[in-house]
């Protein structure tokens, strides 16, 4: 049985051993499955098996879902055809060295990874071109939901009989997290034992710079710099929470997020007057926004940001020709490499030998 057949089975009543419960759609009996690997820090997905089958089992794929899980299994055949609905979707693929069986990709012009930009458009959200989508015969189609399992675009792919895997790496906060959202992918690109050692390779790297940090701080006894997220759109400022991505980022590297105090994920509105009294008290600024280049840039933004003393540096080194951030591609992959980032900027001191790789300084 081929990948694409395999994944059409998602849309059949193709029943695994005697648990019940169709591939691809709601169930709740992993139980009954062997576990193959359990994640130590991702919570929206396992790997299972029944059989000769090996199975990723994806968990409450969309924001507000709550036991839904969809199964999708695989037996071994790396697929020759894919289409990604999300840019660090392709970037996952390509870590695994499958870039080149990418056929297809949501906004190829906010892709950082030139070998993508000149791909077909096959659209987003319920926008999708769906005679391309077609024409390019994927054997797999990787997508993520925000509104549920009802959307009008994916009851489409599924009349059309494009199998449709949704991923969920965005709802995780970890940063190791979302890194080991590479392990699923290696089970969808037959290629788990390289995924595995690519993560544990992270997993270490970014484990020895959080305790280097760590053990700095304690012989040292020295303070933590604070940080300033984000800039104004339109006269206001948007925050993250304290669990969000990027602020655990800024934590693990021995940064103080100057906006802490709300336990969620969520990013919320601020004032202009708020953020930037705020952003007085920050020794550092990182990621105004992806248009950001010069100081001059702030300034443009907001006549309040006009001669900032404070040092400011953008998660755009890497970047596409319409706004792409590979910090958000292979940046997710290798939050190591971002943590070193973001460490030498606060501790340059500590970090001499770490040269930047997806930031730059903004002058």
């Amino acid at each position: 049985m081929t990948f694409s057949k395999i994944f059409f089975a998602t849309f059949t009543v193709f029943v695994l051993a005697s648990c019940g419960g169709n591939i691809g759609t709601k169930t709740n009996n992993e139980g009954c499955y062997d576990t193959i690997y359990k994640p130590r820090y991702a919570t929206h997905f396992v790997v299972l098996s029944s059989g000769d089958t090996t199975i990723v089992s994806v968990k409450n794929p969309w924001q507000g879902a709550s036991g839904i899980t969809y199964n999708y299994p695989f037996v071994g055949e790396t697929p020759e055809r894919i289409i990604t609905m999300s840019s660090s979707h392709s970037a996952f693929f390509e870590a695994l060295e499958l870039g080149g069986n990418i056929v297809g990709v949501s906004g190829p012009q906010y892709i950082s990874s030139k070998a993508l930009q000149n791909l077909p458009d096959v659209g987003y959200d319920n926008n999708l071109h769906y005679e391309t989508i077609v024409g390019l015969k994927p054997n797999i189609l990787t997508t993520y939901e925000l509104s549920g399992e009802n959307s009008s675009s994916r009851q489409k792919l599924i009349s059309l009989s494009i199998p449709v895997v949704y991923i969920a790496d965005y709802l995780e906060n970890s940063p190791l997290a979302k890194a080991e959202w590479l392990v699923a992918f290696g089970i969808f690109s037959g290629k788990l034992d390289q995924a595995i050692e690519i993560f544990e390779d992270v997993e270490t790297n970014y484990n020895l710079t959080k305790t280097r940090i760590k053990e700095y701080l304690a012989q040292n006894n020295a303070k933590r710099p604070t940080v300033m997220l984000n800039s104004p759109y339109k006269d206001v400022w948007y925050l993250p929470g304290d669990n969000s991505y990027i602020v655990e980022l800024i934590n693990d590297a021995g940064g103080d997020y100057v906006a802490k105090g709300v336990k969620n994920n969520i990013s919320r509105a601020t004032s202009m007057e708020v953020a930037y009294t705020l952003l007085q008290k920050s020794d550092v600024w990182l990621n105004p926004a992806a248009n950001i280049n010069t100081k001059k840039d702030l300034a443009a933004n907001n006549a309040l940001l006009n001669n900032i003393k404070i040092a400011v540096y953008n998660n755009t080194a890497r970047g596409g020709k319409d706004g792409g951030s590979d910090f958000w591609e292979s940046g997710v992959i290798r939050p190591d490499i971002a943590l070193n980032d973001i460490a030498s900027i606060l501790y340059p001191e500590l970090f001499t030998e770490h040269n930047l790789y997806y930031y730059k300084e903004i002058k």
